[in-house]
């Protein structure tokens, strides 16, 4: 499996078996700075410069969590 961020704030799952796209996940909140698979490869966690960190399910595309950074003055 193989992901890629694109400029339109999309995460695309390739398989790297038969080189097809196997799902697309919509990222809107600004753009994609890290992400890392769970050690299953069940989940990906992406994190943004919104100070976010999404829990995304590869098998649905579905985020399941989000944590968001309180920033204060």
């Amino acid at each position: 499996m193989r992901i890629f961020n694109y400029r339109n704030f999309s995460l695309k799952i390739w398989s790297l078996d038969d080189a097809r796209v196997v799902r697309s996940i919509d990222h809107t909140e600004g753009k994609i700075t890290c992400m890392a698979f769970r050690a299953d490869s069940q989940y990906l966690i992406t994190g943004g410069e919104d100070f976010s960190c999404k829990l995304w399910e590869l098998s649905s595309g579905k985020l399941t969590q989000v944590r968001k950074k309180i920033i204060q003055n």
